[in-house]
């Protein structure tokens, strides 16, 4: 297996988190955190789909409610044990309500993610 730097469609000049792949290596999976001086911004997961050798531009999943910028979401992980890709990861509260895991599955049908619990 040969070690290849990822494009800066993923690697960007904020701060990047470790990545998961989908099992065909297709997909990619990652935490995002933006860097911004003076301000509380969590960090989001992203994902990218392969495009030939190099990935496409990098898509944040939706998982925070509006004006939920401080909330963070982080850690991807990918199972497809229950016949769909579901994605685990952690969502940190910043006003002292501690962390907890939640996890979210991929609608086929809608071509979109959705907060399951």
């Amino acid at each position: 297996m040969s070690r290849l730097c990822l494009p800066t469609t993923i690697n960007t000049g904020d701060n990047e988190g470790g990545a998961v792949l989908n099992s065909k290596g297709s997909q990619i999976f990652f935490t995002r955190c933006p860097r911004e001086k003076k301000e509380n911004i969590g960090c989001d997961i992203f994902f990218a789909e392969k495009q030939g050798s190099s990935w496409k531009n990098a898509s944040m999943i939706v998982l925070k409610p509006e004006g939920g910028d401080s909330l963070s979401c982080g850690h991807p992980t990918l199972d497809k044990s229950r016949g769909v890709y579901w994605c685990l990861l952690l969502i940190c509260l910043v006003v002292k309500v501690g962390k907890d895991l939640w996890y979210i599955e991929y609608n086929k049908r809608e071509k979109a993610w959705g907060a399951t619990g």
